[in-house]
């Protein structure tokens, strides 16, 4: 998920897709956390795109969530200033 700099911070983006990574998934649950902590939520378009914008600097976690999908924790996140 890359994360690039904007005004008034960063913008993260990602998608969802199935298991075989090739239908995207629409109205998964998407949530932005600090440590465990929700900081933002979203859920995917009929695309299975997501964005967050203006995120400030720090480290996050991308968990997504939904029916039929096990919760999924993405690896830490780290948006610094400049990216």
């Amino acid at each position: 998920m890359p994360a690039f700099a904007q005004n008034g911070g960063a913008t993260i983006t990602g998608s969802v897709m199935d298991q075989n990574g090739s239908l995207p998934i629409a109205g998964a649950k998407v949530e932005l956390d600090v440590g465990f902590a929700p900081v933002a939520k979203t859920a995917t378009d009929e695309s299975g795109s997501f964005t967050f914008a203006s995120v400030q600097p720090r480290t996050y976690t991308v968990v997504i969530s939904g029916p039929g999908l096990s919760v999924t924790r993405s690896d830490l996140l780290d948006v610094l200033n400049g990216e």
